[in-house]
């Protein structure tokens, strides 16, 4: 599994894998449980530019870690969503709850702080 991850200040960008399956699920949600855990101050923003597949299981997951992050104020973003990923989400009715940016450094800058790359 690759994917990466870069800080830019109060704020924490994933990259995700392009096929966020079954046969990765384990590895990449504990990874990702571990860096919220770590990370107490820090906003998270999903760059789904690479992103081709999520299945069901990651939405539930995704929907996990939104609401974890709202417990301690801090705030889940999403930018570069794929038209085919979008529509995962559009039939999930997941549109409404979360918040979809164009490009990374719109949704960087909807953060609303100093977030220069």
């Amino acid at each position: 599994m690759k994917y990466e991850t870069k800080k830019i200040d109060k704020i924490i960008i994933v990259y995700p894998p392009q096929m966020l399956d079954m046969k990765i699920y384990d590895e990449f949600s504990g990874e990702l449980n571990k860096l919220i855990k770590k990370e107490k101050d820090k906003n998270f923003l999903f760059n789904f530019g690479q992103v081709k597949h999520v299945n069901s299981l990651y939405l539930s997951f995704l929907v996990k870690i939104m609401k974890e992050l709202q417990s301690t104020e801090r705030k889940l973003k999403f930018c570069s969503v794929q038209p085919a990923v979008k529509n995962i989400f559009k039939v999930a009715d997941l549109l409404s709850i979360f918040e979809i940016h164009e490009e990374e450094e719109e949704a960087l800058n909807s953060f609303n702080v100093c977030a220069v790359a």
